[in-house]
């Protein structure tokens, strides 16, 4: 196992068959680039892509995977499609975890992050909507259970920017990323989790 700094982020890589779970988003992705960069084992990207979303999802988070790729060097990377009706948590962990099983990888990479300190989310126009207290700014989280390492879990949005910043990927990657929960083909700028993304990086795109 390797360890390497992503900003102010501590980030273990595992040895042998990594997955992830690629959403697409500014978190998955940043795991994906230090993945690829620091691993010549095979990495299963897991994309969930849903009917209500036309299964945008998967050519959304395609052009991530090629984009990190191209940006490092690595072809060891394995996008597989995973479909279903609707979007929620227990759908996205079953068929991930299924789909890990079935790949026999070592360890299992999700990207969830903590949300912004409570003054700053205060100015939101949108208020989080879910009911799990696991990303509350003041919850502090184990970031292993078993074969699941969620590195970012006690960081927030900023805290990735930074490590954007730090691996001179903000300009190549993060435009490719895509964060609104409200919109298919473009950000929506008015849903919670898009009010975040410009909090953390002062931008939409």
């Amino acid at each position: 196992m390797k360890k390497i700094k992503a900003g102010n982020v501590d980030l273990n890589i595992y040895d042998g068959v990594l997955g992830l779970r690629c959403s697409g988003g500014a978190d998955s992705t940043l795991l994906l680039y230090h993945l690829a960069k620091h691993s010549s084992n095979t990495i299963y990207c897991y994309v969930l892509a849903t009917e209500e979303w036309q299964y945008k999802e998967y050519p959304m988070a395609k052009q991530v995977v090629d984009k990190v790729t191209e940006l490092t060097g690595n072809s060891n990377i394995i996008v597989r499609e995973l479909r279903s009706a609707a979007k929620d948590l227990d759908t996205l962990m079953t068929l991930t975890n299924n789909a890990a099983t079935d790949d026999n990888i070592n360890m299992l990479y999700s990207g969830i992050t903590k949300r912004p300190p409570q003054e700053d989310e205060s100015s939101f126009s949108t208020a989080f909507n879910e009911n799990s207290t696991f990303r509350h700014t003041d919850t502090v989280v184990p970031t292993l259970y078993e074969t699941t390492y969620m590195p970012l879990a006690n960081h927030n949005k900023r805290d990735v920017y930074e490590a954007y910043v730090s691996a001179g990927i903000l300009d190549q990657l993060f435009p490719l990323t895509f964060s609104c929960v409200d919109a298919i083909d473009e950000h929506c700028g008015n849903c919670w989790w898009c009010e975040e993304r410009t909090w953390a990086f002062g931008r939409l795109v």
